[in-house]
């Protein structure tokens, strides 16, 4: 039976940036369930990945598809390996096959393909990032491929909850459209006291925005989880603060599509 006593809310906004060139933003949110889930995709951009905006809003919706398609995980599973690589693999085939029908039914214009290489699989036009955290009865699983960051809340302590994946470096991270092994999808699973009260899950416009050579701003960026649960926990309607909050990110600091997603406790 799928979790209930968890909640999710979460806006995108168009990077500051992006606004002045005409462009589209390519970050997307998705959040549903049952399973209760929150998912935040981030589109590559740039002349390479044309269709990266579509890209990002077919695996959020990827990602909704599998979960309901896929058994509820519980922490005494024996299996629970086996489950978590077929959620894999069963979001990576949607993804894909959602991206082969977007170019079955609009194949790429001579403008397009300019930019590839005969060679070159097409796929990686959709280039984007994925995140995404799912609450079933007794456990949280949370999925990650490229840049990011999913933040749990302890309390008053806001921690990092995936390990950083060194092949996101220096402006490059890792893509859906390059992407033939769902193993290389990386995940967590957290259980009992590993369970925090509250997750964030951000597209790394955000994080930029700080600079974290100097640690009074990167603490800027962590503050950002405590003060979605102190105005959850006096009952305040945050979806608009939430909104304002990002476009003064993105205004102030990266000039990037900023994304927000929260899952959350109602206990």
């Amino acid at each position: 039976m799928a979790q209930t006593n968890w909640a999710t809310l979460g806006c995108s906004v168009i990077g500051a940036s992006h606004v002045k060139r005409g462009m589209e933003n390519q970050d997307s949110i998705y959040f549903g369930g049952p399973p209760v889930f929150v998912a935040v995709a981030d589109g590559h951009g740039g002349k390479k990945y044309v269709r990266s905006h579509i890209g990002s809003r077919l695996a959020v919706t990827a990602i909704s598809n599998t979960l309901a398609q896929c058994l509820p995980l519980h922490s005494q599973m024996k299996d629970i390996d086996t489950n978590i690589r077929h959620i894999k693999s069963r979001f990576l085939l949607h993804w894909q096959n959602s991206v082969d029908e977007n170019l079955s039914e609009r194949p790429l214009s001579q403008e397009e393909q300019e930019v590839f290489k005969q060679t070159e699989n097409l796929r990686q036009a959709f280039g984007t990032t994925f995140l995404c955290a799912v609450a079933y009865d007794d456990l949280i699983l949370l999925l990650q491929h490229g840049d990011g960051d999913i933040i749990g809340l302890y309390e008053d302590q806001a921690i990092d909850l995936m390990d950083e994946d060194i092949r996101n470096f220096a402006g490059n991270t890792l893509s859906l459209g390059s992407l033939t092994d769902a193993g290389e999808i990386g995940h967590k699973v957290l259980t009992k006291k590993e369970i925090p009260s509250l997750i964030t899950l951000s597209t790394d416009g955000i994080k930029n925005s700080y600079n974290d050579t100097v640690p009074q701003e990167i603490e800027q960026f962590y503050k950002i989880p405590r003060a979605i649960k102190e105005a959850l926990d006096q009952g305040l309607e945050i979806t608009a603060d939430l909104q304002d909050m990002l476009t003064k990110i993105t205004a102030n600091g990266s000039g990037d599509d900023v994304t927000l997603g929260v899952l959350y406790s109602r206990l």
